[in-house]
């Protein structure tokens, strides 16, 4: 088995400006779908709506579930960039398949308590 190759830190600094000069031409437009604090089995998505998308994570932890993917551990100040419309889903949970429902968000009201995630969510 061969180790991993050593990083080029110039071909890195490269791409970083390729990705930010691309990302500064961007028009942004957003639109936030919701900001709240959920708690308990509970379940959030943007999909189906055939529209980019985000999530940011305010407070709390949550693990975003995407078919086919593992899922990823998201925590206060990660935030979530879908391009284009996907199948996905963010929850308490690091099983996909753990029984979770939509449920209704409640205001956020400062730091998030014990299980509780606080997100904003758009377009």
């Amino acid at each position: 088995m061969l180790p991993d190759p050593v990083p080029d830190s110039a071909a890195e600094a490269q791409v970083d400006r390729v990705i930010d000069g691309l990302l500064n031409g961007l028009q942004w437009r957003a639109s936030v779908f919701h900001v709240g604090q959920y708690c308990g089995r509970w379940r959030a998505s943007t999909a189906g709506r055939a529209r980019a998308s985000f999530h940011l994570i305010l407070d709390g932890r949550c693990w975003l579930h995407l078919p086919g993917q593992p899922s990823v551990e998201l925590q206060p100040r990660d935030g979530v960039f879908l391009s284009r419309d996907v199948p996905h889903f963010i929850s308490p949970y690091a099983d996909p398949d753990m029984a979770c429902a939509p449920q209704a968000m409640r205001p956020v009201t400062g730091e998030a308590g014990i299980g509780e995630t606080a997100l904003a969510c758009g377009f």
